[in-house]
């Protein structure tokens, strides 16, 4: 990179592939703006550490 930091948004971040994705994305540093249908399972992902 080239010292700018870099934003992705996920879709369906909430489960699944989409979870990971995001989980992955943060892992590496990115911000992540998840993209859910329901506003709890989001919350619960936002707050579900990277590891």
């Amino acid at each position: 990179m080239n010292g700018t930091k870099q934003t992705a948004l996920v879709t369906g971040a909430n489960k699944g592939i989409g979870f990971e994705t995001a989980r992955q994305l943060a892992q590496r540093g990115f911000t992540v703006w998840l993209g859910c249908r329901h506003q709890g399972r989001g919350e619960a992902a936002a707050t579900t550490p990277p590891t």
